[in-house]
């Protein structure tokens, strides 16, 4: 987190360069083209609605350095959980009062989601601040943890089934809302207890 965030998270986009290209490739052979061009002419908006999420997008595409993989994809790609809704989550407590958290991936693409998936460890002034599961070339959080304090992950909810809803969630990104994965990196970043969380 000491890193500028075009620099903060272009070391696994890197990595993972080629199965993030083959991942990209595959959401976007699934998604209408009028989407993916709405996207590709609008991507600029998130520089001012939402600048450091899109300068670490910025730094996956330099990083990647492919042209199937454009800023206008990549916003696109970064905003699909509000378009869609995936993964359930689960919290059991033991007899011992041991509480386990735990969670599926049911993303669409199971197999590219898992050759980009790795675990991160976000560090400032040499200090581990959080951990969290995340996939290459995508800035959200869905899976964190902040050692002796809490765990959180995002869980499934069922979208409006009309085009409204959809419109309505593409509108509130572009005026600056932000997605639920990025309030779950916001939130581990800033909280340092469950009553914060």
């Amino acid at each position: 987190m000491d890193s500028s965030p075009r620099q903060r998270l272009y070391e696994p986009a890197a990595y993972f360069r080629e199965d993030i290209i083959d991942v990209y490739g595959r959401f976007m052979a699934d998604l209408p083209q009028p989407i993916i061009d709405l996207f590709e002419y609008t991507y600029w908006v998130w520089y001012f609605t939402q600048n450091e999420k899109y300068e670490e997008m910025m730094g996956f595409v330099e990083a990647v350095a492919s042209p199937d993989l454009t800023m206008g994809k990549c916003v696109l790609v970064n905003a699909l959980y509000e378009l869609e809704s995936w993964c359930t989550s689960i919290i059991v407590q033991q007899t011992d009062g041991k509480i386990i958290h735990a969670r599926n991936l049911d993303f669409d693409n199971p197999d590219g989601m898992r050759k980009i998936t790795f675990r991160a460890n976000f560090v400032r002034n040499g200090t581990n601040v959080y951990n969290a599961v995340m996939f290459a070339g995508n800035a959200g959080v869905y899976t964190g943890m902040k050692k002796g304090a809490f765990s959180i992950s995002e869980n499934q909810r069922f979208p409006q089934k009309d085009e409204k809803g959809l419109v309505e969630n593409i509108l509130m990104m572009f005026t600056g809302y932000k997605e639920i994965s990025w309030v779950v990196r916001e939130t581990l970043n800033k909280c340092e207890d469950y009553d914060c969380a």
